[in-house]
């Protein structure tokens, strides 16, 4: 079949997605060509399970293999609701860099991703006007109640500018355990060193072999998986730095890229 060869991974805000987190049509349309010819597709994303079924509410149809979710936290089996290969921070590390933190930047709110939903011990006005379309997933508890559960990863939520600061502050966290990552302008996370879209990457590859792995992204947290794939590719949205890596320049996101990938694709086949 014509698409036989390849697999296909996505970032989701900013690449797959358009405005305000819609699903765009044009997209949607390639990736079914895609599949019924053979194409495998999916997701990486920074977002919870939780938070993407509803964004991408009928994405069993569309996606081929599991997606990448809470930025490699863990891989998600949409057809059976299925979490694998599942990574946590490590508290022992974790808890002191977090008291740390705090100390120095007082005023961050933070969300730590859990099974309970999304632990806010500190919930500012400005996580708040953040969360407004998953609050229902939104724990007020302090982090001594929840020691007993394990935390797939840790994300500070700040204005852009507060969100440099943090890059800064972290950007020679020196530790065999947690890794940090800004995932948008206004958030910055904390993940286990094994969690990454690349490093899930390495684990589609397994399920998959000898498939040509051709991934799509537009932002910093992007940018492992990209390097790990077979053929990157990149938004004209993406910023510079992973356009400077991308091999294959897409349009922008409200557009269609993940169409104009595929359909690409398909005029390159002879």
């Amino acid at each position: 079949m014509k698409f036989d060869q390849y697999l296909i991974v996505s970032d989701m805000d900013g690449t797959f997605l358009g405005d305000q987190s819609s699903l765009v049509a044009r997209n949607l349309e390639a990736i079914k060509y895609f599949k019924e010819n053979g194409g495998i597709f999916t997701i990486a994303s920074g977002r919870d399970y939780r938070v993407f079924e509803p964004i991408f509410p009928n994405a069993r149809e569309y996606l081929s293999g599991p997606a990448i979710l809470s930025n490699g936290s863990y891989l998600y089996d949409c057809q059976t609701g299925e979490l694998m290969d599942e990574q946590y921070l490590d508290k022992d590390e974790f808890l002191p860099l977090l008291n740390e933190f705090e100390k120095i930047f007082p005023e961050v709110g933070y969300r730590i991703s859990c099974e309970k939903g999304f632990l806010c011990p500190k919930l500012t006005d400005f996580l708040k006007s953040k969360t407004t379309r998953f609050a229902s997933l939104i724990v007020e508890e302090s982090l001594e109640k929840n020691t007993h559960i394990p935390w797939h990863k840790c994300v500070f939520v700040a204005e852009p500018e507060t969100i440099v600061r943090i890059g800064e502050y972290f950007k020679d966290l020196k530790s065999d355990l947690i890794a940090g990552t800004t995932s948008y302008v206004t958030l910055y996370e904390l993940v286990p060193k094994k969690a990454s879209k690349g490093q899930k990457l390495q684990r589609l590859k397994e399920f998959y072999p000898g498939r040509k792995v051709i991934c799509v992204g537009d932002f910093t947290n992007d940018m492992d998986m990209l390097l790990a794939a077979d053929i990157a590719a990149s938004p004209e949205n993406a910023l510079d730095e992973v356009k400077r890596i991308s091999k294959i320049h897409l349009c922008h996101n409200t557009e269609g890229c993940i169409a104009d990938l595929i359909y690409k694709l398909d005029s390159s086949i002879k």
